[in-house]
């Protein structure tokens, strides 16, 4: 048999147990027959060799260990978050709120240096400035002499963003006075022990 003959027939059986120049987007393993989502159903390539995917859906980005996750915002404490919801972990940096901590808080909230102005609900907490009222201080409370159907639009849009506020507000206010009544009871027992022990 001839050198270049036997050459011919190592590659055949190489390439039919490996595939020599890569996988097509999506595909995976020696020959190519696993899929990437497999691994991962978000990654859309993938190498070859070792399920590490390279290319995301839309909206996602493989983070260092080649998995498909949510960029964490720049606004997330520490650039931390859930890898598929992009709930940031450890709250947010100064002067953002929500989940993901993609909300400004409120202009019209006062400023303490080295504080955030509003907590994770968008209310203010230090007050607010000169002008403003309500939990959110988007209230304006000095007098307007524009035109008053022009106001009345105005003050609706307002009023509509402080009531969306003070749902948020509500449903937190509820779980803080159940911890609250939690930590009175928990003093209240306390005090007994303390007087039992005098």
């Amino acid at each position: 048999m001839e050198f270049a003959s036997i050459i011919l027939v190592l590659l055949v059986l190489l390439t039919e147990t490996h595939c020599l120049i890569g996988c097509d987007d999506g595909y995976t393993g020696a020959n190519c027959a696993d899929l990437c989502t497999d691994y991962d159903h978000d990654c859309t390539k993938c190498s070859q060799n070792e399920h590490f995917c390279v290319q995301c859906k839309g909206g996602l980005t493989p983070n260092t260990d080649g998995v498909c996750a949510v960029q964490c915002r720049e606004t997330c404490v520490n650039k931390e978050c859930d890898a598929k919801t992009g709930r940031c972990h450890l709250g947010c940096i100064r002067n953002f709120y929500a989940d993901k901590c993609d909300l400004v808080c409120p202009s019209t909230c006062a400023s303490v240096p080295n504080k955030t102005r509003c907590d994770n609900y968008g209310r203010c907490l230090h007050g607010c400035i000169e002008g403003y009222n309500g939990v959110t201080c988007v209230n304006a409370t000095t007098t307007n002499t524009c035109d008053s159907s022009a106001a009345g639009i105005v003050g609706g849009a307002v009023g509509e963003q402080e009531r969306h506020y003070q749902k948020l507000s509500d449903r937190h206010n509820t779980t803080a006075r159940v911890q609250d009544e939690a930590y009175t009871e928990l003093q209240t027992n306390s005090m007994d022990y303390e007087r039992v022990d005098s």
